[in-house]
């Protein structure tokens, strides 16, 4: 009898806190890795790891709300935990911009931080074969546990397995030969056990609160990416 693997798909929860500072506000947003369940459920789980972040990493903050959701695999080294496009930008040259030095990689890698995760960012330019009108800039997340240096990090960026990952979770038609690896755009150390976590000061609540999805918006996300996973294939 064929036993029938039953593959979990996961999702990335991008959540907002708050704490006020005299006349000011302090929003953080950080990302989280869920296992993709039905609205009611994975709210339940969101709001059990709002409180674990608050209770030991965020002291003094109020968690929000969520800002975004989007696919990704589980929480793991070398995978594949979130894309940011720039459909517009199809000149190779316009990818310089977002790339980041070894030296400054290095630098970042020697500081002294208690982590034991690194958010990095490899940025590729779409090369598309089927003509330049297609080409575009793509910009994949993941993590690493240990740096020993960017020939590593160059290699994984630029081998077939990890090109898989990324045309495996792509709507649009991609192909491994257009996929240039360019080189890191992010290279930064975990803060409070999230993902690609950005601070910002504020002059009011409602700059914070503007960013939001409510549930209804939720339940739209949540659908579209369960409809995207489709295209997803197990190998």
């Amino acid at each position: 009898m064929e036993t029938k693997v039953i593959m979990k798909k996961h999702i990335g929860v991008t959540l907002v806190f708050f704490k006020r500072n005299k006349n000011k506000f302090i929003g953080i947003q950080s990302s989280y890795i869920f296992e993709l369940k039905p609205l009611d459920l994975l709210l339940n789980d969101i709001d059990d790891k709002a409180k674990e972040i608050t209770n030991n990493f965020l002291s003094g903050f109020v968690f929000l709300g969520i800002s975004d959701i989007y696919i990704t695999e589980n929480l793991s080294t070398y995978n594949y935990l979130g894309r940011t496009s720039f459909f517009d930008i199809k000149n190779e040259d316009e990818t310089r911009k977002f790339i980041i030095s070894d030296d400054e990689i290095k630098e970042k890698a020697n500081k002294n931080v208690k982590s034991n995760l690194i958010n990095v960012g490899f940025v590729y330019f779409n090369r598309d074969s089927e003509g330049s009108n297609f080409n575009s800039t793509i910009i994949i997340y993941t993590v690493i546990d240990k740096f020993f240096g960017t020939k590593e990090l160059y290699e994984v960026a630029e081998s077939n397995g990890f090109k898989d990952k990324i045309i495996r979770f792509s709507i649009e038609n991609l192909r491994q030969e257009d996929l240039i690896f360019k080189g890191i755009s992010d290279f930064y150390f975990v803060k409070n056990e999230g993902l690609f976590e950005m601070e910002g000061i504020f002059d009011s609540k409602e700059e914070i609160t503007d960013e939001i999805l409510s549930n209804n918006q939720l339940e739209v996300e949540l659908n579209k990416i369960n409809n995207d996973y489709k295209y997803y294939t197990v190998l």
